[in-house]
């Protein structure tokens, strides 16, 4: 099954949106998604969620809370995510594993 929010990820990743693009379309249609019962049916439901709490805690502005990432961050951590997918790695190890990358 096609998930249009993994489309809208890979975007990102190839630097078609910037990143509040990316955050107010993921969203969207992570919402959608998971509304309709798609994300239960996707397999690697724990990346898009992953990636769902990261988008979460993006801020654009210069001055963020300690828990907050940065546009540079999100997209390395998306990327990551994305790869992790794509190889068939492990989904649960690199869900903990992102929150390590700076």
């Amino acid at each position: 099954m096609k998930m249009q929010s993994v489309a809208i990820a890979r975007e990102f990743c190839d630097g078609l949106l910037n990143a509040e693009e990316f955050s107010s379309r993921f969203f969207n249609a992570f919402h959608v998604e998971r509304d309709s019962g798609a994300l239960v049916a996707f397999d690697e439901n724990e990346i898009l969620t992953t990636i769902f709490c990261n988008v979460d805690i993006f801020n654009p502005d210069n001055e963020r809370d300690d828990y907050e990432i940065d546009q540079v961050t999100l997209l390395k951590r998306v990327k990551f995510l994305l790869n992790t997918l794509d190889e068939k790695g492990d989904i649960s190890k690199a869900s903990e594993q992102v929150y390590s990358i700076k």
